[in-house]
């Protein structure tokens, strides 16, 4: 893989995750106890379809994007520059939703523990979304720690993690759990980086897209067995892979322009959009605007907002700030 090279298509399915992201944290009652359409409605279903392969998708795409370069800079560069990178904006976060739930006590989904600090360096964040930050750095840390064994004995170590999670993960306290469910995907990535024009010439068929769409989505039907979850992603980031190479190779039109931009403010989007959707999510349960808008008609306005003010936000303000690109999105 060339050092500079750019992959269209991985912004275009980076961009189609931040999506499905965004809706899946626009669900007015995405917290199961609010309870406004209930377990058995198709809006409950539609959200744990989302959330069983869309940050995996990121894990991936991360993995791809860091593991082969692993031996590029030394342990101290690569560790600082994860840290500014990731950790930053987690810390930044974590500290602002710790005054805001302090002023909105009242309102929030998830009050603050009183072991929140030690919480928070587990990847336990007040700002619930930036759990994937803490994760993705540890994840790296791995990386470094383990970088002499090679891509393939992160792998092999990464299953060896699930399978410890598998087995046992009453343990595992903070976002640890997360971090060895999920690593398997990040080192999967970095797999994937040896083989990509092999795979992704396999990947660019209709019925690759559509047998994964159809084993995702049949699956949550079928009684439980064995590593069923991974089944379920692994399908996931196929279907999603399948559709940013086809975009990709439309040309540019209305999908193309806008997945690809969602893309490329990804980091934007996932970060900003909290500040969005909480706020719209709290006047549609407190404030009762769900006596006056019909529940879906909600979820779309939010997602569009909370994927269009983001983008606005970083392309005119944070990017244009050293110390709010910094703290925000670790640029």
């Amino acid at each position: 893989m060339g050092e500079k090279k750019y992959f269209e298509e991985i912004d275009i399915t980076k961009g189609f995750a931040i999506l499905l992201a965004v809706i899946g944290h626009s669900f007015p009652d995405a917290e199961i106890g609010w309870k406004i359409v209930g377990k058995d409605s198709f809006a409950f279903f539609l959200e744990k379809w989302i959330y069983s392969f869309h940050m995996p998708v990121f894990f991936l795409f991360a993995g791809f994007l860091f593991i082969p370069r692993l031996h590029k800079m030394g342990v101290g560069a690569t560790l600082l520059k994860r840290f500014n990178r990731l950790m930053l904006p987690y810390l930044f976060f974590s500290i602002l939703y710790i005054l805001i739930k302090t002023i909105g006590a009242s309102y929030a989904n998830h009050p603050l523990s009183q072991n929140f600090w030690v919480e928070m360096l587990l990847g336990v964040s007040p700002a619930n979304g930036c759990w994937f930050l803490w994760v993705l750095f540890v994840m790296s840390l791995i990386c470094v720690v383990f970088r002499k064994i090679g891509t393939y004995g992160l792998l092999i170590l990464s299953v060896l993690m699930a399978v410890i999670s598998f087995i046992d993960s009453s343990w595992m306290i903070g976002q640890i759990k997360h971090v060895f469910h999920d690593f398997v995907w990040f080192a999967l990535g970095g797999v994937l980086a040896n083989y990509y024009d092999v795979v992704k010439s396999h990947l660019n068929k209709a019925v690759i897209g559509i047998l994964a769409f159809v084993v995702l989505t049949c699956l949550r039907f079928v009684a439980y067995f064995p590593f069923k979850e991974y089944v379920i992603t692994l399908s996931g980031i196929i279907m999603m892979f399948y559709l940013g190479i086809r975009i990709s190779e439309t040309g540019e039109n209305v999908i193309h322009n806008a997945a690809k931009t969602l893309g490329l403010y990804c980091m934007d989007i996932y970060i900003l959009s909290m500040l969005t959707v909480i706020p719209l999510r709290v006047l549609y349960i407190n404030f009762h605007f769900s006596n006056y808008v019909p529940y879906y008609l909600w979820l779309v306005f939010v997602s569009v907002l909370g994927c269009v003010i983001p983008i606005i936000l970083s392309k005119y303000i944070v990017r244009k700030n050293k110390w709010l690109s910094m703290f925000v999105i670790g640029r």
